[in-house]
């Protein structure tokens, strides 16, 4: 008997575990508890993160930029402001239009004779010119005046109120054209049984 006594001392003392499914609702709720707050902080965590990826990105994109802009300013040639003009160069308002110093380079003193012919044979060509395009103007003016139905449909840049008002027009004088059907025998209902 003696041996039997032995063996059950040793197992009386052993530690016992308390079963994970028999706890008490308290308990439960708190390490449900624990567990959303955990998962809460993560969250919060990879967004601090994800913002701060997209933070580094941002100033790795602007100094790339600068770096670049700087660069490109030091290989671009160097630009040069036109100088300032003086009043004294500019032209006054005395009735006459100014004169521009492309068409002081273009007098005859700095040109050899054949080439004075020809800027004064095109100075001639383009005034006669405009001068016939100013008469033309003023004729389509009159006749257009004159003439208000037969005005062009490209001359009444793209209105289509004239196209719309003939048409509704010419349907009124017309009346409504007659179909072969009557009225009352269309709106009918078919009650034939093919």
């Amino acid at each position: 008997m003696s041996d039997v006594s032995k063996s059950q001392n040793p197992f009386s003392r052993r530690p016992v575990k308390p079963n994970p499914l028999l706890r008490s609702r308290g308990a439960i709720s708190d390490q449900r508890r624990e567990l959303f707050h955990k998962k809460n902080q993560e969250n919060r965590d990879n967004h601090r993160w994800a913002a701060r990826g997209d933070q580094i990105l941002r100033l790795d994109y602007i100094s790339e930029r600068r770096k670049w802009e700087a660069q490109l300013a030091e290989t671009a040639p160097p630009v040069e402001e036109p100088p300032e003009e003086e009043e004294a160069d500019l032209p006054t308002c005395s009735g006459q239009p100014p004169i521009f110093e492309s068409q002081t380079a273009l007098d005859s003193s700095h040109l050899s004779s054949e080439d004075a012919r020809e800027v004064d044979e095109f100075r001639r060509q383009e005034e006669e010119d405009l001068e016939a395009l100013i008469a033309l103007m003023e004729t389509r003016k009159e006749e257009e005046q004159q003439h208000p139905a037969k005005a062009q449909p490209s001359e009444r840049y793209g209105s289509d109120d004239d196209d719309y008002d003939g048409m509704f027009l010419s349907l009124i004088t017309d009346g409504p054209k007659q179909t072969k059907y009557n009225t009352v025998e269309a709106e009918a209902m078919d009650t034939g049984n093919d």
